[in-house]
C-alpha cells in the first residue's frame, strides 16, 4: 500500500522558509556505500579543512544524507561534491554539477529582480500594487512592493491547492483576491504567494516573462549557464534522472515536477551548487546591483522572531557568536536547499537536496554541523562503520529479542542491511536515543495520540486540525486520512481499534509515536511525528515501529546514527560473540535482550 499519507503532507513544504523539525528517520535503503567509500566524481577537496569536510559527509552519506554542496572561505571552494543517489532505481549517484529545484531558495532572484528594476528606474519600492494591477480589489492595491518583499503586506503564508496546474495570469489574480490576514506593515508573517505577485509585478514593469527579465539580467551576467526553471520544456542536463524522495515515495524526476505557474517567483528556479557559487560572485561583486541598491536588498526590515529579520529575498540572522549571517532556505516535496554567508567570517555553504525523511530535509543536519566544523562548534561524530569487503553482518542478530522490561526488539536483513524495530514503549525509547531527561513527554504525546486515533476512525478530525503544525494545511491531511482509512477497510474489512506501540523522544522539540490500526482482516502500523508538541509528519503502512537501519561497527557491534539529532544507538552480542544475548545502548539507556 502506498504511504499516502506521507505524501499529501510532505508536499506541503514546499516553498517553506521555516525549518521543520527534526526526525530520527532511516535513510534510504538503495545503493548505500560503505563508509570508507571515496567518489569518482569530479569534485573538489581542497586543504585540511576540505578533507575533513568530505570525510565527515562521506560517513553521513553512507547512513542516507543526499546532496552537493559547496563550502567556501574567503573566496576559495575548498570543498564542491556530490554525496548520496540521485535516482535509486538506476543507482545513478549525485555529483557536484547534479541540477535541483530551489523552491523558496529562489525568492533571492525576485528580490533581486525588483531591485535590479528600480535600478534601471521602471518602478520604486514604494509603488503600490494597484500601480500594477489597477484593477485589484482595494485591499491589496495599497500595498507596497517594499512589504511584499519582506513579508509584511499581510498575505497568507501559502495559498489554497499551491500546486493546482494554472495560467500565469489567473494566477496572478487569484494572490490579488487572497483576503489580508493582517494591516499590511503591522506585522511580519512569511508569505510565498507574495513573491508569486512580485513576480508579476516583475513582468508588467519590465514587459517581458518573469523567466526572460532574469535570464538576461540576472543569470546572464553572473555566467549561470546551469540554472532554468520548473515547468521548462527540454532536453536538459539532469531533467529526467534525478528525483525527489519523501521518505520512500518516489515523487518523480525533476523535469515533471508540479506546480511552476503557482510557485513563479516563489520557488520555481532550478540551479546547482557551482551556478548559485557564481550568483554569490556576482551579487556580492556588484555585477548585478550597484552599492546602494545591493545594501537595500540586504538590510534587515522586518523582525522574523527566533533572533533573524528577513530582509529581501534573505533573512540576516545574528551567531551567538555576534557575526551576521545572510541565508536562505528551500523545501519543496524532496527538494531541499539552503546557502548561508557568513558575512564576519568569510565562509559561504551552498547545499541541496532531493531527500526528505520524516519531514526533515536533509539540510538541516548538513548544513547546521558544517557552520559548526567551521567555526569550531562541538557536533555529533558519526561511527566509523567497516567497509563491505572487511565484515559481514553478524547473522547472530537476526530475529527477535525480548528485554527484561517486556519489550520486543526485532531485527531484519534486507538488501545487505540491518533493519531494527520494536514493540513496546522501552524500545521505542531505546531506538530514539534522546536522554532520559528529554522523554517525560512520551506518554502524553501517545494519550494524546490515541484520543486523535479515536477520533479520526469515526470520520472526526476536531483533534486533528487542533493538534497539526500549522505550516501543514489541514484540507490535505483531512483528505489524505479519509483516503487512508477507506483504503484500509476496502482491504482489511471493517474497522476494530486502534493500539498505541509507543512514542519515542528524539529531541528537545521532536518525537514520534508509533501506532497500530486492527481491522477485521489485518493491521496496519502508522506513525505522528511531533515538533514542539505539534503534528509535523504522518505516515502510515511502515514495516516496524521506530525501524533504524544500522551498519557494522565490528564483527559483533552494529550502529544506527541519526543524521539529524547526532545521536547514536548500537546494538552488541554478548562478550564471546553469543547468539543468546544482546545489549542496545543509546543515550536513554542501556537494556540487555535474550532471545
Amino acid at each position: 500500500m502506498q504511504r499516502l499519507i506521507a505524501t499529501a503532507i510532505l508536499i506541503a513544504h514546499a516553498m517553506s522558509t521555516t525549518p521543520p523539525a527534526t526526525f530520527s528517520a532511516p535513510p534510504s535503503m538503495y545503493h548505500i556505500p560503505s563508509g570508507n567509500a571515496r567518489h569518482s566524481s569530479n569534485g573538489i577537496v581542497s586543504g585540511a579543512t576540505g578533507k575533513q569536510l568530505d570525510d565527515y559527509l562521506t560517513r553521513l552519506e553512507a547512513y542516507g544524507m543526499a546532496g552537493s554542496i559547496l563550502v567556501a572561505k574567503d573566496g576559495k571552494v575548498m570543498l564542491h561534491k556530490g554525496y548520496g543517489i540521485a535516482n535509486r532505481h538506476t543507482g545513478e549517484k549525485i555529483t557536484a554539477e547534479t541540477p535541483f529545484i530551489l523552491a523558496s531558495l529562489s525568492k533571492q532572484f525576485t528580490a533581486a529582480a525588483v531591485l535590479k528594476l528600480a535600478m534601471q528606474r521602471r518602478l520604486t519600492l514604494q509603488d503600490t500594487v494597484g500601480r500594477f494591477y489597477p484593477l485589484a480589489p482595494p485591499e491589496i492595491r495599497a500595498v507596497t512592493l517594499h512589504q511584499l518583499l519582506c513579508h509584511t503586506s499581510g498575505l497568507p503564508y501559502l495559498g489554497a491547492n499551491p500546486f493546482a496546474p494554472m495560467y500565469r495570469d489567473s494566477v496572478m489574480w487569484e494572490v490579488l483576491r487572497m483576503p489580508l490576514e493582517f494591516p499590511p506593515g503591522s506585522r511580519a508573517q512569511y508569505s510565498s504567494p507574495g513573491y508569486t505577485l512580485l513576480a508579476g509585478i516583475i513582468e508588467r514593469a519590465s514587459g517581458k516573462t518573469f523567466e526572460e527579465y532574469l535570464r538576461k539580467n540576472l543569470f546572464g551576467p553572473a555566467g549561470m549557464a546551469n540554472t532554468r526553471f520548473q515547468g521548462e520544456a527540454g532536453d536538459w542536463p539532469g531533467h529526467d534522472f534525478l528525483h525527489s524522495y519523501s521518505d520512500n515515495n518516489d515523487e518523480g524526476p525533476i523535469g515533471q515536477m508540479i506546480g511552476a505557474d503557482k510557485g513563479v517567483g516563489a520557488g520555481t528556479v532550478i540551479s546547482t551548487t557551482g551556478d548559485l557559487r557564481k550568483w554569490e560572485e556576482a551579487l556580492w561583486g556588484g555585477k548585478i546591483l550597484n552599492k546602494e541598491h545591493l545594501a537595500e536588498l540586504l538590510a534587515p526590515r522586518a523582525e522574523g522572531g527566533r533572533g533573524f529579520s528577513y530582509a529581501y529575498g534573505w533573512n540576516v540572522i545574528k551567531t551567538i557568536r555576534g557575526t551576521t549571517v545572510i541565508s536562505h532556505a528551500g523545501d519543496f516535496g524532496g527538494y531541499n536547499t539552503e546557502l548561508r554567508h557568513y558575512v564576519d567570517e568569510g565562509y559561504s555553504i551552498i547545499f541541496t537536496s532531493n531527500t526528505r525523511v520524516k519531514g526533515a530535509g536533509f539540510r538541516q543536519a548538513v548544513v547546521n554541523n558544517i557552520s559548526l566544523i567551521l567555526t569550531g562548534g562541538k557536533y555529533a561524530e558519526p561511527p566509523h562503520i567497516l567497509a563491505n569487503d572487511e565484515t559481514s553482518i553478524p547473522k547472530q542478530l537476526l530475529g527477535s529479542w525480548r528485554l527484561q522490561s517486556g519489550g520486543q526488539l526485532i531485527i531484519q536483513e534486507e538488501q545487505g542491511k540491518l533493519l531494527v524495530g520494536g514493540e513496546g514503549s522501552d524500545v521505542i525509547g531505546l531506538l530514539a536515543g534522546a536522554p532520559k531527561e528529554e522523554s517525560k513527554i512520551a506518554e502524553k504525546l501517545s494519550a494524546l495520540a490515541a484520543e486523535i486515533l479515536a477520533e479520526t476512525a469515526q470520520g472526526k478530525f476536531d483533534q486533528l486540525q487542533n493538534n497539526l503544525h500549522p505550516s501543514l494545511p489541514f484540507a490535505h491531511v483531512e483528505q489524505g486520512t479519509q483516503q487512508l482509512y477507506a483504503m484500509l477497510r476496502d482491504s482489511l474489512g471493517e474497522y476494530e481499534g486502534a493500539e498505541i506501540i509507543g512514542t519515542g523522544v528524539t529531541g528537545p522539540q521532536s518525537a514520534e509515536t508509533y501506532w497500530r490500526l486492527k481491522f477485521q482482516r489485518g493491521e496496519t502500523i502508522g506513525m505522528y511525528g511531533w515538533a514542539a508538541g505539534k503534528i509535523m509528519a504522518l505516515d502510515a503502512d511502515l514495516p516496524m515501529a521506530m525501524q533504524k537501519f544500522f551498519l557494522p561497527e565490528d564483527s559483533t557491534t552494529v550502529a544506527a546514527f541519526d543524521v539529524f539529532t547526532g545521536q547514536t544507538v548500537r546494538v552488541s552480542l554478548a562478550s564471546g560473540g553469543a547468539a543468546e544475548q544482546l545489549t542496545i545502548t543509546s543515550a536513554a539507556g542501556t537494556a540487555t535482550a535474550a532471545r
